[in-house]
């Protein structure tokens, strides 16, 4: 009896984390989902980056990317509620600019809003591992902005291809999870960030 009343404690913390490192799991594997799809809605129709609800909007209109990014990630995992995003610009180094392409995009700030999320919708002129974006869509000013290149529109020919990009980030300490909320409290895993390009049709 004093064997089991010493090793509960370890069982149950050990249950509890593998219970929740699972849910962590399958948000990653839903937010992945997320920015797949968001791409390729983008893909077909690149100009539709325009969320009238604001900067930090959590329903955009079904016609819009970031609407279509929310309506699906509010759907999946819904049995544990869905996952919020905001259609707030995330920073990366402080600034709105997005970063190069890349296989793996690196964290942006953490995310500050209610939700504890950030989306990102980035242009690319090429689909090279380290080209910086021309282009994104400022949720503070609802503006298309050039940068870098300068000439960068939401269109796309055979003659130059165009690459957009979907990237989102949640605070993990947002999705609820105890174990996974503690690590953020540890500064162990504070964000959870995924990406995902394709080229523009033409």
């Amino acid at each position: 009896m004093v064997e089991f009343a010493l090793c509960f404690p370890l069982l149950l913390l050990f249950s509890v984390s593998a219970i929740g490192i699972g849910h962590d799991e399958e948000t990653a594997n839903d937010l992945a989902t997320v920015v797949r799809d968001g791409a390729r809605y983008a893909s077909v129709d690149p100009a539709a980056y325009g969320c009238t609800g604001g900067a930090t909007a959590t329903s955009c209109s079904a016609s819009t990317i970031q609407g279509v990014v929310q309506a699906e990630a509010d759907s999946v995992n819904a049995s544990a509620g869905g996952v919020t995003l905001a259609n707030n610009n995330c920073l990366w180094s402080g600034s709105a600019s997005p970063p190069p392409l890349s296989a793996s995009v690196v964290s942006p700030a953490a995310p500050t809003n209610a939700s504890g999320s950030c989306m990102t919708i980035a242009y690319y002129a090429t689909d090279t591992s380290g080209t910086n974006a021309c282009a994104y869509y400022q949720t503070a000013t609802s503006a298309f902005t050039n940068v870098n290149l300068g000439t960068c529109t939401a269109t796309s020919s055979t003659s130059t291809p165009l690459y957009v990009a979907v990237i989102v980030a949640v605070a993990q300490s947002a999705t609820g999870n105890p174990v996974v909320v503690l690590l953020n409290g540890l500064h162990v895993t504070p964000l959870m960030t995924r990406n995902y390009s394709v080229e523009v049709a033409p």
